[in-house]
């Protein structure tokens, strides 16, 4: 989700995935090519538009068998169904990651949507012993439709990624996101201290999806 919105301040990055690592054990490993830029370019990331498709992974690694990887794929599609028409596009990879490239045993997900406008949004899960799959499926989709419900033009993750490069941005970026997260607000003050920015948050009213009971209004960090 960071690499295409990063292009859109005018950053520029390859990876290559060379193993993946699992927590609490790790051993990942991640190659990043960076294409050196002389400036930033602003952004303005306030536009939701209407959601085009429902992408993600479900993955298991190691021992786990695959049937972990549907069944948790079976239960992010029910509950965006439950929101979402179902002539909206869900497109989840199911994989068993092999072994050469993964380092021990887990299983997860990544739930993300697209809109018309071009925002991405995702969410995830880890699976836990004694956690059933469904449910890890179930909290990546749901913590999804708790950003989508603010129509979010960046998730709850992303949102405090987003702070350096707009400070270092030329020009006034602006991104309507849902309430700021603690690591956004730590973000946005280390950001003020080391250059000239000001950012400024404002609270937005957002149109709530239909049975969505939260209060909380989305807000827009803009620099200025």
């Amino acid at each position: 989700i960071f690499q295409p919105i990063a292009k859109k301040f005018n950053f520029n990055f390859d990876m290559n995935i060379i193993r993946r690592g699992y927590y609490p054990r790790g051993g990942g490993e991640v190659r990043i090519t960076v294409n050196p830029i002389d400036q930033l370019t602003a952004v303005d990331l306030t536009e939701f538009g209407r959601i085009k498709k429902f992408f993600g992974r479900a993955f298991v690694a190691g021992t786990l068998s695959k049937r972990i990887a549907h069944e948790m794929t079976d239960a992010a599609e029910k509950l965006i169904h439950k929101k979402y028409s179902k002539d909206i596009p869900v497109e989840i990879l199911v994989l068993k990651e092999p072994d050469n490239i993964a380092m021990g045993t887990a299983t997860g997900i990544i739930v993300g949507a697209e809109t018309t406008t071009g925002c991405l949004l995702a969410a995830s899960a880890l699976g836990k012993r004694g956690v059933p799959a469904y449910d890890v499926g179930t909290q990546a989709a749901q913590d999804l439709l708790d950003d989508l419900s603010y129509q979010a033009c960046v998730d709850r993750h992303l949102q405090d990624q987003l702070i350096i490069l707009m400070a270092l941005a030329k020009g006034h970026s602006k991104v309507r996101c849902g309430p700021l997260s603690d690591h956004t607000k730590t973000a946005i003050y280390i950001a003020e201290l080391l250059t000239k920015v000001k950012f400024q948050i404002t609270e937005v009213s957002s149109l709530k999806l239909e049975n969505d009971q939260s209060n909380s209004n989305a807000s827009e960090a803009t620099t200025t």
